[in-house]
């Protein structure tokens, strides 16, 4: 009888210990009809290794959808978004596997089990388990390039794979080997012409829902485009919220002028006028990319019961993307907080003399909101995973089948937070004076002691090299204001994984007997891991300083 029989990799957990039995249901049953091969070979049975009880795929309790290599590779995928192991995490905190690190060229095919498989799997497989099954016993040499390019031009991409591998000592063992490069490149909001068109949903004016009417058959909402968030602009916006309860926006001199508030939805929305276009502040839509991707893998039978195996990968992955539009403040989130954080008044550095006029004529102070585009936040991040895993497998004369196998897995992250903003010393920057010594901008920490009163030593210990900012206008944030209130800091995890398991798997035909529908399948395993995970954010975002924090 021919066998076709399937092993799975699977980013489940397994259970670190588990007894399953089921009945079998005989193969004339499970199986319509005989499936034959390309080559014409009749398959009498069938096994997925969906489970650790070998039985016909079938008769699985739960439905099971299978992509298979050329599914895959038609998709031309840079990124795929492991044999029945355990595999090391790809984040501190969580059991997440980086299914990125598993090199396309020996994926067979991907099965996945939609829920239900936790009496199986342990209690992280409640809601499913993906199989990545790869394939074993390769012999040839295979290369695959791709590349491509969005139709709005940017978003190039390409990717390079190569395979080989053979059996030797008269098929005894096999060794194979893959390498894989691939590069993308990345593109923010504003590339693509449907972002452009700021495009989202308000709630609809023209709703008439009312309490004991809550269904009017009026939308209640609608899809606007040109929206703009209208508290917040990059030139800054200036609000009186003392005496005319007008705003004010700057010009390309710095010059205050009415600020325009287009159609007004509700949320903060607004169709046109001056405010800030939704695209200003998407960011990334796809991350600059590069990675490789190498992995060897052999094996030896060393009896007619045992095969030795022993697999290793390495992958190393660095990505840039832009997080949006810089840090900016809410008119004091709502007016709270500090005044000093959110309002300018008339001795503001930047001012012209109609600005003081006008600052003074409201009230003494305009409260701002700003974005910050001239400190763009991004984050730059470099991940090295290695993998190494050894064992036994093998299948006795009685139908038992064993795994005896180690896995040790690391892991490492670094992620540089590029202009992560010390809100502290931000806003002592924007409370900007004229030096009278000097009669140009200064911060006012620089030159009065008295306002530094409150502050943390962060800001009052470097309070000489303070640099003012000017927040009327688009751009006008210098570099050296930049330097003094930002810090590119960095995120630093380090995971460890050590799995040692071994499972036995076979039937009630090794006790001498049946049941009417079939033998009782069964496994059984024992397992012993041991998880390390470790993560050390920035300094500024340990001090609780930061704005990312």
């Amino acid at each position: 009888m021919n066998k076709y029989i399937v092993r799975g990799i699977r980013s489940a957990l397994v259970a670190s210990s588990a007894l399953v039995m089921t009945a079998m249901v005989p193969y004339q049953s499970a199986i319509a009809q005989e499936a034959v091969t390309d080559e014409g070979e009749v398959i009498e049975e069938i096994i997925v290794a969906g489970t650790r009880i070998k039985r016909s795929g079938l008769t699985t309790p739960t439905p099971v959808t299978v992509l298979d290599a050329q599914k895959i590779s038609l998709k031309g995928e840079v990124n795929l978004a492991v044999d029945g192991r355990r595999h090391v995490a790809g984040e501190a905190g969580t059991a997440a596997v980086d299914v990125n690190s598993i090199p396309q060229e020996l994926v067979e095919r991907v099965e996945i089990v939609t829920g239900g498989a936790s009496a199986i799997y342990g209690a992280d497989a409640v809601s499913g388990v993906v199989n990545f099954v790869m394939k074993d016993d390769y012999e040839g040499m295979s290369l695959y390039a791709q590349a491509g390019q969005a139709n709005e031009d940017e978003a190039f991409s390409y990717t390079l794979r190569g395979i080989v591998g053979g059996n030797f000592a008269d098929d005894k063992g096999n060794a194979v080997m893959t390498v894989e490069y691939s590069s993308s490149d990345g593109f923010i909001g504003n590339d693509r012409s449907f972002d452009r068109r700021n495009l989202t949903f308000v709630d609809n004016p023209d709703n008439g829902d009312t309490p004991g009417n809550p269904n009017d058959g009026i939308p209640d909402q609608i899809l606007i485009d040109n929206a703009t968030l209208n508290f917040i602009t990059a030139p800054g916006e200036f609000c009186d919220f003392l005496v005319t309860f007008n705003c004010y926006q700057p010009d390309a001199s710095g010059t205050l002028l009415l600020f325009d508030d287009g159609e007004i939805f509700s949320g903060g929305t607004s169709r046109g006028g001056d405010g800030l276009p939704l695209s200003d502040i998407t960011g990334s839509l796809n991350a600059e990319l590069e990675r490789i991707i190498t992995t060897a893998r052999i094996s030896y039978d060393v009896a007619p019961f045992a095969t030795f195996f022993m697999e290793a990968k390495y992958i190393n992955a660095q990505s840039f993307a832009l997080n949006g539009t810089g840090a900016f403040d809410i008119f004091c989130e709502v007016f709270f907080g500090d005044k000093h954080d959110c309002i300018i008044d008339q001795n503001y550095a930047f001012l012209d003399a109609a600005g003081r006029q006008l600052v003074t004529d409201s009230g003494g102070a305009l409260f701002w909101s700003r974005t910050h585009q001239e400190a763009e936040r991004a984050a730059r991040a470099e991940r090295q995973l290695f993998r190494g895993v050894t064992g036994f497998e093998g299948e006795f004369n009685n139908g038992i089948t064993y795994d005896l196998s180690y896995v040790y897995g690391r892991a490492t992250n670094q992620v540089q937070q590029i202009n992560n903003r010390i809100d502290e010393r931000f806003h002592a920057a924007v409370d900007a004076v004229i030096d009278p010594a000097t009669n140009e901008p200064v911060c006012r920490i620089t030159i009065d002691p008295a306002a530094r009163d409150g502050l943390p030593d962060f800001v009052t210990d470097f309070a000489d090299s303070c640099v003012p900012i000017n927040i009327l206008g688009a751009g006008m944030i210098s570099d050296e204001a930049i330097a003094w209130t930002h810090v590119n800091g960095f995120l630093n995890e380090h995971l460890e994984q050590n799995v040692v398991s071994l499972i036995f798997t076979g039937d009630s035909t090794v006790l001498g007997f049946d049941l009417p529908a079939g033998p009782i399948g069964w496994a059984a395993g024992g397992e012993y891991r041991k998880e390390e995970a470790l993560s050390v954010p920035t300094a500024v975002d340990q001090l609780a300083i930061s704005f990312l924090n």
